[in-house]
């Protein structure tokens, strides 16, 4: 089991602050999921987002839920600049 450097315990440790990390990540990961399913019919470029939510999966399941939702965070953030160029993608 690998250990997270910034709190010094195993990552997926049983903590509030894991518990917390791991339920943000799954959240997020399902939504970003979801607008994806709705978003690839209108926008066939957001198809080059699946790969880093598939590595944010991949993080999540080996119980690395820091570096998966920072990788989550950041197709987050890939997510609402298109949405900024391109305002008929459906809504985060």
């Amino acid at each position: 089991m690998r250990t997270d450097p910034f709190r010094g315990q195993p990552d997926g440790a049983s903590d509030d602050t894991a518990t917390s990390t791991r339920e943000q990540c799954a959240t997020l990961l399902v939504r970003t999921h979801d607008w994806l399913e709705r978003a690839i019919a209108q926008a066939p470029d957001v198809n080059g987002l699946v790969p880093l939510v598939t590595q944010a999966v991949h993080l999540y399941r080996k119980g690395e839920y820091v570096q998966s939702l920072r990788l989550a965070n950041g197709v987050r953030q890939a997510i609402l600049l298109a949405r900024g160029v391109a305002p008929g993608l459906p809504t985060w």
